[in-house]
């Protein structure tokens, strides 16, 4: 039966910088690399968590005044809308096509004061 054990490897730091004469440069490399990259992720965390509160910070001061500039408005509708489908109609055909573009150059025009291109 084999069992499960978490054995530690020979450790890699004695491995970098050890004088032992069996080891393949490669592996005083990977050594150094493995070192490096935790050294560095433990360098960038913090500053990436430094980083996130700052952006946190502004946007909520951002969001804070644009909410104080904004203002709710009670609407009324005053006549029905009887060109509706149902919210499950998922098939647009050539017609629908043709009435967006309408739609899309008359509010063209509309803002444009009515001047056509």
């Amino acid at each position: 039966m084999h069992t499960f054990a978490l054995r530690r490897r020979s450790c890699w730091v004695a491995r970098a910088l050890g004088r032992n004469p069996l080891l393949r440069p490669t592996d005083r490399v990977e050594a150094c690399v493995i070192l490096v990259a935790i050294l560095l992720a433990l360098v960038a965390a913090p500053v990436c968590a430094a980083a996130g509160v700052a952006v946190y910070g502004s946007r909520a001061r951002l969001y804070a005044e644009q909410a104080q500039t904004r203002h709710t408005v009670a609407a009324t509708v005053i006549e029905e809308n009887t060109h509706t489908r149902p919210p499950h109609h998922e098939h647009f055909g050539p017609s629908d096509l043709a009435g967006w573009r309408r739609r899309a150059h008359r509010l063209v025009q509309d803002r444009q004061g009515g001047q056509s291109r």
